[in-house]
């Protein structure tokens, strides 16, 4: 049975041109697993925004998708998400 999104918190960053290729690694490898892993989001979409001034800078989205019981959670309406 396929989990449906009840809510979608996005968090948006523009990133140095020098550190791009870091950070990238560092959110698919660390930072988006350990957000997932705490259970409160089922999923996340890393997306790279076009159409937006790029001379400091890449722009990127990512959504982290939870389900209704999810934001019910007592942990995850606690959760310091930065």
């Amino acid at each position: 049975m396929e989990t449906s999104t009840a809510l979608i918190y996005n968090v948006t960053n523009k990133v140095s041109h020098h550190i791009h290729k870091d950070w990238l690694t560092w959110m698919r490898h660390h930072h988006i697993p350990a957000v997932l892993a705490t259970g409160c989001f089922f999923k996340a979409v890393l997306l790279r925004l076009k159409g937006v001034d790029d001379e400091e800078g890449p722009t990127y989205a990512i959504q982290y998708h939870a389900a209704g019981e999810m934001i019910m959670s007592a942990t995850c309406r606690t959760l310091p998400l930065r």
